[in-house]
């Protein structure tokens, strides 16, 4: 049912990815990653059984066709995404789960050392924190 549903709203909405990405997957998770509770590690959404990747050569494209095809899809994996906006890391964790690394941030680079593509900020409540 998802895969029909989904393959409708690519045809409908989507067509510019096809004709413009370099690469697209989806792929199978479910199995052995569900069995880790979803709070357990960095790595969230592990209830989802597929994860869909694509990158194309026009942002802009990717992201209109993107949005017509995000009722079918929740989360994302932080690795995978190629857009810097801040809103991007709420998707990518869960509010407990953004917490907790915000807080092992502060502890372990307060300083930003590990600053590159999705850098957290460091929990507010500890030194050297900034943001809630």
């Amino acid at each position: 049912m998802f895969v029909a549903r989904f393959r409708a709203a690519l045809a409908r909405g989507g067509g510019g990815i096809i004709g413009l990405s370099r690469t697209g997957h989806l792929r199978s998770v479910g199995g052995a990653v569900a069995d880790v509770p979803a709070d357990a590690t960095a790595y969230a959404h592990r209830d989802a059984n597929f994860s869909l990747v694509v990158m194309g050569d026009a942002d802009e494209v990717v992201d209109r066709a993107w949005a017509r095809l995000s009722p079918f899809l929740d989360g994302l994996y932080i690795s995978f995404e190629s857009s810097l906006r801040p809103e991007r890391i709420a998707a990518a964790w869960p509010p407990r789960t953004l917490s907790r690394l915000r807080e092992l941030k502060s502890v372990y680079d307060p300083e930003g050392v590990f600053g590159d593509n999705f850098a957290l900020t460091p929990a507010a409540n500890h030194p050297g924190g900034s943001t809630p």
